[in-house]
């Protein structure tokens, strides 16, 4: 590997994630095999011609010398991010801020939803400050609790801890401005997701357990509802309180309420949980994990889902000790979403595993560089 070809590799990378695209869109869009692709990004030789590099920097809207200069983002650029949304979740609480009509917000409202949804953190990140400057949680309490809710989830999964809490914390108080439970729901069960990820087992279970249990009025609020009932589920879990079959049971039945269906959880902020998924979770917490095979269900849709759906069958096919499906399972989710996985702290424990199991070589490779940029500090 030289120099040139290890970063036009990483300028190739950069550029398809940010369009949300797997190797394979590329390779689609740019019409040639995803093997020039994967060797491009690689940099393992520089066997692929010009006329394949040309039409790989046209698919991504560039010529060839500009895809040469493209520059890469660095971790003053990252840091810049998370400065820039301390600085605007900060401002949130000063008086006597104009109130915007939200129609003048709904475009870039939902340019950021999309950013978020094809798992561009970067993006999402760099968007909501600008929004946010022009918001109040008391004025537009509904498209305040919106953005912060994204800009927590993009933050955490770009490594700002402390500003992601913040979002939500601030998110909380405009949802209940809103008086709208599905979106406090919602927001309590990703508090909830956050203390268990550092793990506040405890400070997870009085999220969960602060809740009033009610019956719901409406779909949103019985899939803001059920979301909580989830985690509280994947909490007991955990500590050992009970296996949580109890409010995968009860989440399911406040899905049915109106006969929607039980697959997706969507309250109208963001797809929480594929149901599935979660009891998949809590399965493997308490050790069943042939259950957990089978309670998974089909892969979800959407790029946040379907890789913490592949990343959760990886953890649970080492359990089984099926290293080889397990492997395939980790390059799955990585190829769907490059962008989230090196954030989700089951990765490293994955790959991880993964790295000391017997695997083909090329395989061991591409685990083994996925657990070093997981390893990689945020900074």
């Amino acid at each position: 590997m030289t120099a040139m070809t290890s970063d036009l590799g990483r300028r190739v990378a950069y550029l398809r994630r940010r369009r949300g695209w797997s190797q394979r869109r590329l390779a689609s869009a740019a019409n040639v095999s995803n093997s020039t692709i994967s060797r491009i990004e690689n940099g393992t030789n520089s066997d692929f011609t010009i006329t394949a590099l040309t039409l790989v920097a046209a698919a991504l809207d560039h010529d060839l010398v500009s895809l040469l200069a493209a520059e890469l983002p660095d971790q003053a650029w990252r840091r810049q991010l998370g400065t820039e949304a301390r600085r605007a979740l900060v401002a949130l609480a000063a008086p006597g801020r104009p109130a915007v009509h939200p129609d003048g917000l709904h475009a870039e409202i939902t340019a950021l939803r999309e950013a978020r949804m094809r798992c561009d953190f970067a993006r999402t990140a760099a968007l909501a400050p600008a929004l946010l400057r022009r918001m109040s949680p008391t004025d537009l309490p509904q498209e305040t609790a919106h953005v912060c809710y994204d800009l927590a989830l993009s933050l955490r999964m770009l490594g700002h801890h402390g500003e992601a809490w913040l979002a939500v914390k601030i998110a909380q108080t405009a949802a209940a401005n809103a008086r709208s439970r599905a979106l406090l729901d919602t927001v309590l069960a990703l508090q909830a997701v956050f203390a268990m990820e550092d793990g506040e087992l405890a400070a997870a279970h009085a999220i969960v357990s602060s809740v009033p249990k009610i019956r719901p009025a409406t779909r949103s609020d019985a899939c803001g509802s059920a979301a909580l009932h989830l985690i509280e589920g994947l909490v007991h879990a955990h500590i050992g309180i009970s296996d949580g079959s109890d409010q995968v049971r009860d989440a399911t039945a406040l899905l049915s309420l109106d006969g929607s269906g039980t697959d997706l959880l969507d309250t109208g902020i963001d797809q929480v949980a594929d149901v599935g998924l979660w009891a998949m979770k809590i399965a493997n917490a308490t050790g069943q994990f042939a259950r957990a095979h089978d309670l998974a269900g089909p892969c979800p849709d959407d790029t946040f889902g379907a890789s913490l759906w592949h990343l959760n069958m990886c953890a649970v096919q080492l359990q089984l000790d099926d290293a080889e499906h397990a492997a395939q399972r980790l390059l799955t989710a990585h190829e769907i979403a490059p962008q989230l996985l090196p954030s989700r702290p089951e990765t490293i424990a994955c790959a991880s595993s993964l790295i000391s199991r017997r695997l083909r070589p090329d395989t061991r490779r591409r685990i083994r560089s996925i657990h070093e940029t997981a390893l990689r500090p945020v900074s």
